[in-house]
Formats: structure tokens, sequence, C-alpha cells
């Protein structure tokens, strides 16, 4: 896990803020997903929203990313295949409401 968390804070800097700083809060605060990337585009620049599609399209679905995505998020997945599906649904709605 340490070779991803290196590869994300040189080469993904704003996903990894996205995931780990904006998603463990949704277990205390009852916030859906939606509304959680709602608020990281409320308070984020349009370069910074814009620097994490880019970085957002550069993630496969790789068993140890996706279990580094959800060590991140402090969610329970029942497998990576689980996991990339729940990403690829944050993903969608990210790039759709960040238009």
């Amino acid at each position: 896990m340490e070779k991803i968390l290196n590869d994300f804070i040189a080469n993904k800097p704003d996903v990894l803020n996205f995931f780990a700083g904006y998603f463990p809060e949704a277990e205390f605060t009852n916030k859906s997903d939606e509304q959680i990337i709602d608020n990281y585009l409320a308070s984020n620049t349009p370069l910074t929203i814009s620097s994490t599609k880019n970085q957002l399209d550069t993630i496969t679905n790789d068993e140890e990313v996706m279990l580094f995505l959800a060590r991140e998020i402090n969610r329970h997945f029942e497998s990576s295949n689980a996991i990339w599906l729940w990403f690829l649904d944050v993903k969608e709605y990210f790039f759709k409401k960040s238009i």
C-alpha cells in the first residue's frame, strides 16, 4: 500500500484529497456519495476540479488500487470489483456534475 500511496501523493494528489479528505466523513454525517461530491465541487476551484477529473481518468481496475481507495474512504466492500463499480458510479456523477 505504501507504493500506491506514494504514487497518489506524487501523481494523483487531488484524487487522494477527494477520497481521503471528503468520503470518510460520510460515516459520521450520513451524507450520500452525491452530497459528498457536491460538497467537493462547491469547495474547490475550477482548476482543482479539472485536475481531479484528469486524475480520476488515470485510475484503472487494479485490485491493490481499489483496496487502497476502500481503506482511504473507510468503507468495507465485498470485493475489489465492488469497489471498482462504486468508483465508476462516483466518477460518473463527478463528471456529470462538474461540467
